[in-house]
């Protein structure tokens, strides 16, 4: 609808501008004491229509006219602009927001796969071309509707002339049709590197303090110039097969003016009004075949981003997560592993046979060396994956039968990954939930014992933590995000390695605070040390992906054969 908007209003400009055109045809004849050319009807019209407005027929009331004319195509072409850039615009911001809501409702295990910076750039750039291509492609409208209307003048004044003319034209799109296929591969590729360069950029920027401590800085500078001589030479053949593509139209259509010139002076004789009228009609049909030549190389240097993001899209929806969940989340006994086998690929198990079962109101200690699948259980009770076999139960009932916001809603999770956004103390509390109140923020940063560190700040909870909580220590930001999860009242509460990074002082805060909630709150404690876990009610020993030993700290603590015991002796 939008299109055909645009493409009715560019020939109402093309008209408009067309007609004013053909007016200088009469004013010239009565300018010179001629009678307007007999045989061109629009001009013949164009005096007849005097007949019927409240002026009479002369120099200045056409004059006035083919002004007045050009006043309104600026109207409609403001109008035309303004329709175009809402049609890109209202795409930029729908394609935005669908690639958004698919990225954030897509599995996990295909997250898992994405390249740092590739979605960024989709989202960004690839649809910032893909508005361009609209444009562009209203553009090509314009230029259609214009030449047409141009073009259906010209024959008006010289058929043989304009017939050359447009045959000329057509040969010149032909002739570039090969520069138009380089440049879509040109265009094809540039797209890649982009992203590559998105790439590099995020993760060497998320990883600077390891390059500065590694004093690699000059290496990582020189692998990033090998991307940006790559994108800058890419540009350069982009640039390069445009100009070849628009250069020659200038002096093309000079030489097609001295031979209409060389056609009126020698074989018919100067007819002045038809002669200016044919002659700018000839250069703007060549500046609209310069354009549209511009339009479609547009068109190709834009179509590889629209593939890509309808690529992402499409792939997208193939990895959406599904949740056949409707059950409302039930609580009061136990959740529980049966014989459940796990793999990311097809080739490997991580985990195998994993059989256990956590009471409601436990305090349960997962440990095992580094690779033994301890993170995989957690994205199992989160639901990030399902078991490739055996079953996860909750009071009896399978969890893929529990509505899956409300199970996410009721397990809280906290990692040693710290992530804080750039905001206040309250907003990392409160994170994006907006029926969290005060009252229940205040209360989750009581429970993480926050309060102490907060209350002497000078902006207590509105104070501003900066990007990713640079303002703020290790042990505070952890804290934050223990209040995060209690804020929201969780029925299970999950803790993968969460205070693996922090210092005694800061762990020992984080332990009381968990202690405190023992008997409420269900805890399921993932650990690489041993201190972590030693108030626990029973201890996973996981290893190789299977559970090798279990039991209460007191009794692995007995047992001289135990993992537990070899680590608690070192």
């Amino acid at each position: 609808m939008h299109i055909a908007l645009l493409i009715l209003l560019g020939f109402f400009s093309g008209l408009l501008e067309g007609i004013g055109i053909t007016a200088i045809i009469p004013l010239f004849s009565y300018l010179l004491g001629q009678e307007a050319p007999v045989g061109n009807a629009l001009v013949e019209m164009i005096v007849k229509l005097f007949d019927y407005l409240p002026f009479v027929y002369s120099p200045l009331s056409l004059l006035a006219f083919i002004v007045g004319l050009f006043f309104v195509r600026a109207i409609v072409m403001i109008f035309f602009y303004y329709f175009r850039t809402r049609v890109s615009s209202s795409y930029m911001i729908r394609t935005m927001s669908e690639l958004l809501s698919k990225i954030l409702g897509a599995e996990w295990r295909y997250l898992l796969t994405q390249r740092l910076g590739y979605a960024e750039m989709t989202l960004t750039r690839d649809v910032q071309q893909g508005a361009a291509l609209l444009e562009s492609i209203s553009q090509a409208a314009l230029v259609f509707t214009s030449l047409v209307i141009y073009v259906a003048l010209a024959i008006y004044i010289s058929p043989i002339v304009t017939l050359l003319t447009a045959i000329s034209g057509f040969l010149l799109l032909l002739v570039y049709q090969p520069l138009r296929s380089k440049v879509r591969a040109v265009s094809t590729e540039a797209a890649r590197v982009e992203k590559d360069i998105s790439h590099f950029l995020n993760e060497h920027t998320l990883g600077l303090k390891t390059v500065k401590s590694a004093a690699v800085e000059r290496e990582v500078f020189t692998k990033g110039l090998l991307h940006f001589d790559q994108y800058k030479n890419i540009l350069l053949r982009s640039t390069l097969f445009q100009s070849m593509g628009t250069s020659f139209m200038q002096p093309i259509a000079l030489f097609f003016i001295a031979v209409i010139f060389a056609f009126f002076f020698y074989g018919r004789g100067v007819e002045l009004g038809s002669f200016v009228a044919l002659i700018y009609l000839i250069q703007k049909i060549f500046t609209y075949v310069e354009g549209g030549q511009s339009a479609l190389h547009n068109l190709f240097v834009r179509l590889p981003y629209v593939e890509n993001i309808l690529t992402f899209s499409n792939i997208l929806s193939k990895h959406e997560e599904k949740d056949k969940g409707k059950k409302p989340f039930v609580f009061s006994s136990s959740i529980e592993f049966q014989d459940v086998h796990f793999s990311y690929g097809e080739d490997h198990l991580v985990l195998k046979a994993i059989s256990f079962r956590i009471l409601r109101g436990g305090l349960i200690g997962l440990i095992g060396p580094s690779g033994s699948g301890k993170t995989s259980i957690a994205d199992l009770l989160l639901r990030l994956f399902e078991p490739n076999r055996g079953n996860i139960l909750i009071d009896g009932e399978d969890v893929r039968t529990i509505d899956l916001r409300e199970w996410r809603r009721k397990i809280g999770y906290v990692s040693q990954d710290m992530f804080l956004i750039d905001g206040t103390i309250e907003e990392n509390i409160r994170f994006y939930s907006h029926h969290i109140g005060r009252a229940d923020i205040k209360r989750g940063a009581e429970l993480a014992s926050c309060m102490e560190f907060i209350d002497k700040l000078p902006h207590g909870i509105k104070t501003v933590v900066g990007d990713r909580g640079i303002r703020l220590s290790a042990g505070q930001r952890q804290r934050i995000i223990l209040a995060r999860v209690l804020a929201r009242n969780p029925e299970v509460l999950i803790l993968d390695e969460a205070t693996s990074a922090l210092d005694n002082e800061s762990e020992r805060l984080i332990q009381a605070a968990i202690d405190n909630l023992k008997n409420t709150i269900t805890v399921f404690m993932i650990a690489h040390r041993l201190s972590t876990v030693k108030n626990v009610d029973s201890i996973l020993v996981l290893k190789d992906g299977v559970i090798a030993e279990e039991g209460s700290p007191e009794k692995l603590g007995a047992d001289t054969s135990s993992y537990f015991y070899r680590m608690s002796s070192r």
